[in-house]
């Protein structure tokens, strides 16, 4: 798979931050929070992908035992429930937003709204 180039650049400037940082004492004051913002957008985009081509990380003992069914019957109250939450993460994610919004919060690292930086990974 091939690599894009956000992640050539969160790559580099992760390795030139570690390097200032541990070899030098000092660091690019933007890194830290770009680095954990594409960070997460990847992980984010990668748990996507692996719902889609049904490759994520699941506990099918139970539904693999079952008649099929059954076992769909499982998997759509899995569903259901992974829904759910999804639906909770979103809405407090947007509480959040709007809390940070509402606060005037911003990033002592880049300046920005912290409302700007988080609406992203919302």
């Amino acid at each position: 798979m091939r690599s894009s180039p956000a992640s050539h650049w969160r790559d580099w400037t992760g390795l030139h931050q570690v390097v200032l940082r541990y070899g030098f004492g000092t660091g690019i004051h933007w890194a830290e929070p770009g680095f954990v913002l594409l960070t997460v957008t990847a992980m984010l985009m990668a748990g996507v992908r692996g719902v889609r081509d049904d490759k994520h990380v699941r506990v099918d003992l139970l539904p693999a035992a079952l008649p099929p069914r059954p076992r769909r019957a499982v998997e759509l109250v899995s569903l259901l429930i992974a829904l759910a939450l999804c639906t909770a993460f979103a809405w407090c994610g947007w509480q959040y937003v709007a809390f940070a919004d509402m606060m005037e919060l911003r990033s002592v690292e880049t300046g920005l709204p912290d409302w700007l930086v988080f609406s992203l990974v919302r």
